[in-house]
């Protein structure tokens, strides 16, 4: 006669599970774009010369007149009058 199988109430069966792995992740690769050209030698601009007439500067009316005006609008200060400077 064969003898069933007895359980004990203590004993469990243990199944050992292996972890979930996530996907595989995709990886995107992006390069930055080209740097812009650069003209390594600017035009250099060359401004025209400027023709400046060849004539002396002149008090309107003269010498004289430069006399008159300053005559009329320079004042000698009175302290240098009065110790002859």
């Amino acid at each position: 006669m064969v003898e069933p199988e007895v359980k004990h109430p203590l004993t469990r069966k243990i199944i050992i599970v292996p972890p979930k792995t996530d996907p595989p992740k995709t990886v995107i690769k992006l390069t930055p774009p080209n740097p812009p050209k650069v003209n390594p030698d600017p035009p250099v601009i060359v401004p025209e010369p400027i023709d400046f007439r060849n004539i002396e500067a002149m008090f309107p009316g003269g010498a004289t007149e430069l006399q008159k005006w300053i005559f009329a609008n320079v004042e000698y200060p009175e302290v240098s009058i009065q110790i002859e400077d």
